[in-house]
Formats: C-alpha cells, structure tokens, sequence
C-alpha cells in the first residue's frame, strides 16, 4: 500500500448536529460545510447527498458551505 500525503484533504463538519437528520431538520434546508486542504480558492466541488449532486466552491479561507433542501 502506498499512501500519497500530497494530495488535497476534505473535512466535512458534523451535519444537523448530530449527523442525523430528523424529521423537523429534513423539512428545513439543510448545510454542508467543511475545511479543505490544498485546494486552491475558487475550486469547484460536487456535494452528493442521497444520491443527489450539488455544486460548492472553496472559498478564499479553505472552508466552503453548500445550503439546500435534503432530497427525499
């Protein structure tokens, strides 16, 4: 196994509290937000949710947020 050190880190923080979306949470919209590390400001993420895709960009600080409704 080799491990590659360089290359670019996500961290996602903990969604809804509790990563667990209870019916009051999953009627509202929902926020995913994190951290990177060595992705450059202005980078395009995709965010996939239940199967679904959501675009986010890394913002100038290296955190970046994507707010929508969860999908069903």
């Amino acid at each position: 196994m080799a491990i590659d050190a360089n290359l670019p880190g996500l961290r996602v923080d903990t969604v809804a509290g509790d990563d667990v979306l209870n019916t009051i949470e999953h009627a509202q919209n929902l926020i995913v937000s994190g951290t990177s590390d060595g992705l450059a400001p202005g980078t395009a993420l995709t965010v996939t949710v239940n199967g679904k895709d959501y675009a986010a960009t890394v913002l100038a600080d290296g955190t970046g947020a994507r707010r929508s409704r969860p999908p069903t």
